[in-house]
């Protein structure tokens, strides 16, 4: 599955959206390791569905290649507005970011 600790970090970002998000560690299927910022949405299974706002797209990762997961004040990530534009046009409604 994945570290408790790591599931329960991003289980806090979930229920608190508009305080947390996670920077996440996570190693790819091809051995590469990346740091990302997301919002977690949901656990499907051995994975977590979240915004990636880097990427500002939804992106699921396997529990078990999650290395490390912190909890940020999602106050202290900014989202640059051309992103935010583009995702209140997909999912039809004004985000509040």
């Amino acid at each position: 599955m994945g570290n408790p600790f790591f599931t329960l970090r991003l289980r806090s970002a979930m229920n608190t959206p508009d305080e947390w998000v996670c920077r996440i560690v996570y190693r790819d299927g091809s051995g590469r390791v990346t740091e990302r910022v997301v919002s977690p949405i949901r656990f499907e299974g051995p994975r977590v569905l979240a915004l990636c706002l880097g990427a500002a797209e939804p992106r699921g990762f396997r529990l078990s290649s999650i290395e490390d997961v912190q909890l940020v004040r999602a106050e202290t990530v900014l989202c640059p507005d051309e992103k935010v534009k583009m995702l209140e046009r997909r999912f039809h409604a004004p985000l509040g970011f």
